[in-house]
């Protein structure tokens, strides 16, 4: 991997999605969650009986590459090298592209057996929306999810609850997997 690659990797891919490459059981947060127990609400507490969570779940793990790489190009560079990053982890894994980059990246990503998702939608399927992008055309590049209530869709296009509301009814509707973001 060519260091400008590396480096996009380590930029765009969020420290997160590292560890789903890492061999399970190999780090402390896997360790971690394997033996934690969780409190038990005070009505449950008489019974004494800790809570375990359900390590059978698969973890889910996602990178955003927000208004990054600048040219298909790189994200062509990028995808491939994520793919290939992802190993035989056991986690799923998915990256949310940017529109431009969904079709030339689904089929790298998809080789390495990453997920690939839609950064945002419009609640339409279709209309005079300039500039807009609809869940059924996401999904039909190969989206199989969207985040939707993002932070910077909240605050820079004014986002409100409705509107994600809206969004979210939308995703859903066209069958993909929404990644509802919370705070």
């Amino acid at each position: 991997m060519a260091p400008s690659t590396a480096s996009l990797l380590m930029l765009l891919a969020a420290p997160a999605v590292a560890m789903a490459f890492a061999p399970m059981g190999s780090t402390p947060l896997s360790s971690m969650l394997r033996s934690h127990s969780l409190p038990l609400a005070k009505s449950q507490r008489a019974t004494n009986a800790p809570l375990e969570l359900n390590m059978a779940r698969q973890p889910f793990i996602a990178g955003n590459w927000k208004m990054n790489p600048t040219s298909v190009d790189e994200a062509k560079e990028l995808a491939k090298a994520i793919a290939d990053a992802k190993g035989s982890s056991k986690a799923q894994v998915a990256i949310f592209v940017p529109h431009p980059f969904l079709d030339p990246c689904r089929d790298l990503l998809a080789a390495g057996g990453v997920e690939m998702g839609a950064q945002s939608n419009f609640y339409e399927k279709k209309g005079a929306y300039t500039g807009a992008t609809s869940t059924s055309m996401v999904k039909s590049v190969g989206a199989q999810h969207c985040l939707v209530g993002h932070s910077e869709r909240r605050t820079i296009f004014n986002n409100d609850d409705a509107m994600i509301n809206e969004l979210m009814k939308a995703v859903l509707d066209d069958g993909l997997q929404p990644c509802l973001c919370i705070g």
